[in-house]
């Protein structure tokens, strides 16, 4: 595992040494957060053993994203200027506070201000814009859960033989959990919610009941093991197939796309920003853009995916480098139908299928709202009509 990762850093080290960075697109997580949910007999509800509100980020979460901007700035410091301009810069977040939080302590690490931008010898940070949308309207970044056609077909997907005989065959799990939990389980993406609550409930150094140590005939776990088995395969389903995969990342590949084409073209109007773009999001997001790519990760809290648009220095080809960086690691990537350096142009080509303008996802998720809509006008006008001729 040494040699793997001593491998990596020197391919991370030779690439970045031999050419020119032209562009960054990163998507991080939010840093720990107490849990977003409790199961009724779970003992931790009780405020007392949190700090805060349920989803909210901890001091850990913010010293995690803090570091993680100190890092982007050793990383880009002769890429990304010191001194904060608007124009080389775009942040945008989810509205979820965690993840608000989350950026504003990352731009704390990352921009320490200097020289003239230090405006209060009291506190070293300056305020950085972070822009955000409603989640209902956010297709960029909470993606799928912001489309109506997308849960209409993912719910079909969930419903096909395939699922259906993973919950038959786990009927017997799910009757342990729901007795155990306080919580009717039904599904394997049931699972998700409780079992991430357990592992931060873990992480945090709160024992666990002794239900969760029995061993099955798999020979696992209740947790982690077979909880996390599904827990994980439910951030794998939300791209499950092309249809589900293009409503879920095909804004945020084309905004990705369009970065890079202006800055190759030096187009201003497809560009948000002349460096760096960075969006802090969640598990999800990232989870539902690599499994796109054929890379699938899970995100740890502050994970991070990063997109480098870069010019090799002997030939001046343009290519991309995919990296996924964890607290300790560093990983570059090979996307599927490509090469670690992929080529700009084939890289263009294997998200194109995928690419949405925001314009065009809307009109396709709210195609079934519509619709959904029109039904029920068609049927109380017909009540209408028959309440009238009874009447009349």
């Amino acid at each position: 595992m040494a040699r793997i990762l001593l491998m990596l850093i020197l391919v991370a080290v030779t690439n970045c040494a031999a050419s020119n960075l032209l562009s960054v697109v990163l998507v991080y997580r939010h840093g720990d957060r107490i849990p977003k949910g409790f199961a009724l007999k779970d003992i931790y509800q009780d405020r007392t053993y949190w700090a805060s509100e349920p989803g909210e980020l901890t001091n850990i979460g913010k010293n995690q994203h803090y570091n993680l901007g100190k890092w982007l700035r050793n990383r880009y410091n002769n890429f990304l200027p010191a001194t904060y301009h608007k124009s080389d810069i775009y942040v945008r977040s989810t509205s979820a506070d965690r993840c608000l939080m989350s950026a504003a302590v990352n731009l704390a690490g990352l921009y320490p201000p200097v020289n003239s931008q230090v405006w209060n010898s009291e506190i070293k940070w300056m305020p950085i814009p972070i822009h955000s949308l409603p989640a209902k309207d956010d297709g960029l970044l909470k993606m799928g859960k912001a489309c109506p056609e997308f849960e209409l077909k993912y719910k079909r997907l969930l419903r096909n033989e395939n699922f259906t005989k993973i919950d038959q065959s786990n009927a017997e799990l799910y009757q342990f959990l729901s007795e155990n939990l306080g919580k009717k389980i039904e599904r394997f993406s049931d699972i998700e919610l409780h079992y991430d609550t357990m592992r931060i409930e873990a992480e945090h150094h709160l024992k666990l009941p002794e239900w969760t140590n029995k061993v099955l005939s798999n020979g696992n776990k209740v947790f982690p093991e077979e909880m996390k088995k599904w827990a994980d395969l439910a951030y794998e389903t939300p791209t499950y197939n092309f249809e589900l995969a293009r409503l879920s990342t095909g804004i945020f590949l084309d905004t990705l796309a369009s970065q890079f084409e202006g800055t190759v073209n030096n187009d201003t109007l497809k560009k948000l920003a002349d460096k760096m773009v960075m969006f802090s999001a969640h598990k999800s997001t990232l989870s539902a853009i690599t499994h796109t790519l054929g890379v699938f990760r899970l995100a740890p809290f502050a994970g991070a995916l990063f997109f480098e648009l870069r010019s090799d220095l002997n030939n001046g080809k343009i290519y991309v480098n995919t990296l996924f960086k964890t607290e300790n690691d560093l990983e570059h990537l090979q996307i599927s139908g490509c090469e670690v350096n992929c080529d700009f142009k084939k890289f263009l080509n294997i998200i194109k299928p995928y690419r949405m303008m925001e314009k065009q996802w809307k009109s396709e998720c709210l195609s079934v709202a519509s619709e959904i809509t029109l039904s029920k006008i068609s049927f109380l006008s017909l009540i209408y009509i028959i309440w009238f001729n009874m009447f009349s």
